[in-house]
């Protein structure tokens, strides 16, 4: 219903204005619900800066060819399936590697603005003190040595692997 078919009267006669109030809003967002109702939208993720052409059409394939799959059932269409997810894969991979290496190129802090927007590390500054467990340099070395002490004969052999060959 437009605003124009409502029954103005009931408003215009009506000495209470709370009630005139109520009527207003009442005939406003009832009009609002039919021409522009709101629609909810979930977001899943965050945008992914490095997507590009290529991973979007590595995507699309691999969701082509899994419906392709699931309809004929056949080992043809499931080999190809895995090859398109595997490359998917490969693609993200090699896409967010070089996302991160320009980023790095071009300066420290726009390296960190691209680590923070994969969510690899926290956002906001980080004031350099070590986690509570680690803070205390001889007790992690004391860990550290115990650790080899335990392991002596065989870190000796590669060692000694390594430096003949």
């Amino acid at each position: 219903m437009d605003l124009a078919a409502k029954p103005w009267h009931r408003f215009l006669l009506e000495p209470n204005i709370n009630k005139k109030i109520d009527l207003f809003n009442k005939f406003l967002s009832k009009t609002f619900n039919v021409h522009a109702p709101v629609k909810t939208r979930r977001v899943l993720r965050p945008k992914a800066p490095w997507m590009n052409y290529e991973v979007r059409n590595f995507m699309k394939l691999r969701t082509a060819f899994l419906f392709r799959f699931n309809r004929s059932g056949s080992e043809a269409d499931r080999i190809e399936f895995e090859r398109l997810r595997n490359s998917l894969l490969f693609s993200i991979r090699r896409s967010k590697r070089n996302f991160i290496y320009k980023s790095a190129q071009e300066g420290e802090s726009s390296a960190w603005e691209a680590l923070r927007s994969l969510h690899v590390t926290t956002s906001g500054s980080s004031d350099g003190d070590l986690p509570s467990g680690i803070s205390d340099p001889d007790a992690l070395n004391t860990q550290f040595s115990q650790f080899y002490k335990a392991n002596d004969n065989s870190c000796g052999e590669l060692i000694d692997f390594y430096s003949n060959t």
